[in-house]
């Protein structure tokens, strides 16, 4: 808990009814001294609570008697004894008067977490605009030998990228391609080449830089939340996968 660094005390507050009656008590204001004196004190402890044995050596310290400084603590409303084992003191009067301080700080403590969470969301805009313009190479072709880590903004890996996938999809003969009548036949093809391989739709209503993966038991998986999709949802995106394939015009 930080420490005020003023008292907020209100205009007037020594006239308030707990405080004239102190002034009445104790004659010379040795009454609202020693009461004032506590408060102060109190105020500089930790969450501004003290125990009730402390008033033994505050009492040589203020050159005020332990009765005096016991009666204010025990008789008035300003101060509570809230744990009677350890005879723990707090003070009412002190926690009204600092909770505008204290609404103060939280205010500026969320102000500050929401600066920063929006800072966070603004990094992250930047990043995805940034797989963004890596779209074509954030593409099946360009992932199906590559892992996420290899796209980078290079351009002469991306170039690389793109002419091995080339040669690699060359190597299966126009007949082998033409196999891939139906989703089933394609799906197991791709499954048998490209399991935990990641790779990336467009215009499925997924971010461009959202990856995917088959994982072992032949689940397409989103590799942002680790969720593996429903069948309906596995099914667009094979279907995806299917027409994307069929429409690469590469030679045998």
């Amino acid at each position: 808990m930080s420490q005020p660094k003023n008292l907020p005390f209100p205009v007037g507050f020594t006239n308030t009814r707990t405080f004239k009656k102190i002034r009445v008590d104790f004659p010379a204001a040795a009454g609202l001294g020693a009461a004032i004196l506590l408060i102060d004190y109190a105020v500089a402890q930790p969450n501004h609570e003290f125990y009730l044995e402390d008033l033994d050596f505050l009492s040589r310290d203020f050159d005020v008697s332990r009765k005096i400084l016991e009666d204010i603590v025990l008789s008035y409303d300003l101060f509570k004894i809230y744990e009677k084992d350890d005879k723990k003191v707090v003070s009412p009067f002190i926690i009204k008067q600092l909770e505008p301080y204290y609404k103060a700080v939280e205010a500026g403590k969320l102000g500050g977490e929401i600066t920063s969470t929006k800072r966070k969301i603004k990094q992250k805009q930047q990043l995805l605009e940034l797989h963004n313009k890596l779209s074509e190479v954030n593409s099946i072709q360009g992932c199906l030998e590559y892992p996420t880590s290899t796209l980078v903004p290079n351009n002469k890996l991306i170039n690389k990228i793109k002419e091995e996938n080339k040669e690699t999809l060359s190597r299966e003969s126009r007949n082998e391609r033409d196999i891939f009548k139906n989703l089933q036949s394609f799906k197991s093809h791709f499954i048998n080449k490209n399991t935990n391989v990641p790779f990336y739709t467009q215009g499925i209503g997924y971010e461009p830089a959202t990856p995917f993966k088959i994982n072992e038991s032949k689940l397409v998986v989103n590799m942002v939340n680790s969720k593996i999709l429903s069948k309906e949802e596995a099914l667009e995106v094979w279907e995806y996968l299917f027409n994307f394939y069929q429409n690469q015009k590469i030679g045998a």
